[in-house]
Formats: C-alpha cells, sequence, structure tokens
C-alpha cells in the first residue's frame, strides 16, 4: 500500500489506458509505503521544472528532437536543453516490489520531484521515499512560471505481471466525481453507448469481459 500524501483529484483514471493513474495533489507532498518493500529500480536524475516538458510540445517537435532509436534531446519548459531516453520522459520514478501472500507486487511511481531511497533499500512506513514534482512530460493549464506547473504523480500496480487499478493501493484521500459504479447487462456484440456528452460531463463505458457494461463519470 502507497501513502500518496494529501488530498488528490484523479486526472486520469485507470479505465481509460488500463496501465495506471495519474493524481493531481499538493506539491512536494510525502509519499511512502505501508508495510514493507524492496527498491528495485530508481531513475532519480532530473531536476522539477528544469526538466519538465510540456506534453503538446513534446507531440509537436517529437521527430525533432528524437536523437537515436530510444532518445530525445528536448528542450524543457524553462528552456533548459537535455538528453533522455523513452523510459525517462517519465521524470524522477522509483520502483518498489513486495508481496501479498504468494503473488509479487510492484508499485511504479513516475514524475516525482526527487527520490529519497536507493535501490536494494528495504522501505517501510517510516520511510520517505520522496515527494511529488513536475519532471519529465507534463499537462498543465497552469502558467509555465509557477514552480507547480504541471506537478502531479502518475501510479502503476502490477501483480504477477499484471496492471491492476492503483486506487486499491493508494492510502488516503482521493477525489472523484465519478457516481457509483452502474452494471447493465449489454449485448457484447453490439455494445453501445448509453449516454451522451452534455457540456463538461463525459461518460467512460467499457466493457468487462463481454459480460456487462460498466459507466464511470468525470469532469475534465
Amino acid at each position: 500500500m502507497i501513502y500518496l500524501g494529501a488530498e488528490r483529484t484523479i486526472l486520469e483514471p485507470f479505465f481509460q489506458y488500463k496501465i495506471g493513474e495519474s493524481y493531481e495533489g499538493k506539491h512536494q507532498s510525502d509519499i511512502k509505503i505501508y508495510g514493507m518493500g524492496k527498491v528495485t529500480k530508481v531513475i532519480n536524475r532530473f531536476h522539477s521544472y528544469e526538466n519538465t516538458i510540456n506534453y503538446d510540445t513534446f507531440l509537436e517537435k517529437r521527430e525533432a528532437w528524437l536523437n537515436g532509436e530510444d532518445h530525445y534531446y528536448v528542450t524543457s519548459i524553462s528552456g533548459n536543453e537535455f538528453d533522455c531516453t523513452s523510459e525517462e520522459l517519465g521524470g524522477n520514478q522509483i520502483w518498489i516490489e513486495t508481496m501479498q501472500g504468494e503473488s509479487k507486487i510492484v508499485f511504479h511511481l513516475s514524475h516525482l520531484d526527487d527520490i529519497l531511497v536507493n535501490v536494494d533499500d528495504i522501505v517501510n512506513e517510516k520511510t520517505l521515499i520522496g515527494h511529488q514534482g513536475n519532471t519529465g512530460l507534463v499537462s498543465s493549464t497552469k502558467d509555465i512560471t509557477d514552480f507547480t506547473y504541471g506537478s502531479f504523480l502518475f501510479f502503476e500496480v502490477q501483480k504477477d505481471s499484471l496492471f491492476l487499478n492503483p486506487r486499491g493501493y493508494a492510502e488516503g484521500t482521493i477525489v472523484t466525481t465519478y457516481p457509483e459504479e452502474e452494471i447493465r447487462e449489454v449485448d457484447s456484440n453490439n455494445p453501445k453507448f448509453l449516454f451522451e456528452a452534455k457540456k463538461d460531463d463525459y461518460y467512460y463505458i467499457y466493457l468487462k469481459t463481454g459480460e456487462k457494461l460498466y459507466l464511470e463519470k468525470t469532469m475534465l
């Protein structure tokens, strides 16, 4: 279980991409683990803001910035030029392994401001792992002169190599505008959207094993 610190609002829910979730929260809020885990991998070479890339700008300039098969020479929102790999576009990152029964759980946190532990460290609830930040690719409507520009946290959880909804492993207050999960029987061969988007209310609809339709709403 990961303590994400401070109240958080979901920016990108798990069902959108089926990998992880993005949470907006207080810049530089504490990140800790409940229980015990082992740090297996760390990327910790970036500084907030200095190594922050605007996501839309990256999409526009990606081909020009490509410098090798898996390498980019990019420009940050502050004008700083630096090298990074595709993986490092996630900014400062940490991978922590723990066990749940006989299953291996891997926590992966991205875009951290800093990381205060090293590979092979054993961490527990007393260990401050790092802080939320804005390193790597970010998307935000805030002014780029604001130090908290794009500050958020991306959280992934894998159990035996399968991606899970990380919210079940996120300790703390997660704010969401979703209604209670709604389940309706549908024809799996002919799924239909049951709602139209109205103003800022969007309904995300997806099938679970072709049996039932799950509806969730978020404010974008």
